[in-house]
């Protein structure tokens, strides 16, 4: 593996949910010792970020919904949620009000980067991550200017990225955020069908192929990485079902 890739793909579990999920509750808990109301807000703000991306990718694996002109098929968690903890968590750093701005600018830097490792890795399109960028920038922003010095982990900062990076290597053993959603739609789908055989096909792996080479096969939805293109088999399934050329207890 050529290095970038190999600094690209860093870059890209610095951005995994079963990373920043964790860090992003121990930055809560942190704060709900001094500020209930600080870490109401921020769990607030969270659920608000991971609830928009799920919903955004549901619409596509479920109902098709996308912008096919902009490739955009659903907010990258990656970008939303790296731009959503890193600059808070940089903020939270010091007290002081330029360290603090520094923390925040050096975070969103970092969500930046790993929003780029996801275009490079061609695991989503320029319009995905930098929706994913502005949705987690704007709740991060509203946190920093609410509680500016107040939000400090200065003592904790330590502890909170311990405790997250221990749990994170647990929770990566098992299946990302995204199977779980590919999985649930793959369900859905094999619920209306009845056929084993028609999932199995679906969660075959696909190859990754550059945006700009993709094209939409006959009676498939224009794509992106695996997700993408399991996606297109649970549409094209809808479609089957809604014409009545499937045929029932498939298995």
């Amino acid at each position: 593996m050529p290095a970038s890739d190999e600094l690209y793909a860093l870059l890209s579990w610095l951005g995994d949910s079963r990373f920043l999920m964790p860090l992003a509750l121990a930055c809560g808990i942190a704060w709900w010792r001094h500020r209930p109301m600080m870490a109401a807000h921020w769990a607030a703000l969270a659920i608000l970020v991971v609830a928009s991306v799920a919903v955004s990718k549901l619409a596509y694996l479920l109902l098709g919904m996308a912008v096919e002109r902009l490739h955009f098929y659903g907010i990258s968690g990656h970008a939303a949620m790296s731009a959503l903890v890193y600059p808070a968590f940089g903020a939270a750093l010091s007290g002081r009000a330029g360290q603090r701005l520094a923390g925040f600018v050096l975070g969103a830097g970092l969500a930046l980067a790993i929003a780029v490792s996801r275009v490079a890795l061609d695991l989503h399109s320029v319009s995905e991550v930098a929706c994913g960028l502005l949705l987690g920038l704007a709740a991060s922003i509203a946190f920093a200017v609410r509680w500016r010095a107040r939000m400090t982990l200065a003592g904790t900062a330590l502890p909170v990225l311990g405790i997250s990076l221990i749990t994170a290597w647990l929770l990566m053993r098992g299946p990302s955020v995204e199977q779980l959603l590919q999985r649930l739609a793959s369900r859905n789908v094999g619920q209306e069908t009845g056929s084993i055989r028609a999932l199995q096909e679906v969660a075959q792996p696909a190859r990754r192929v550059p945006y700009d080479r993709r094209r939409p096969a006959p009676g498939m939805v224009h794509g992106g990485d695996a997700h993408r293109m399991q996606a297109a088999g649970l549409q094209e399934q809808r479609r089957q079902i809604a014409g009545g050329n499937l045929g029932r207890g498939v298995l």
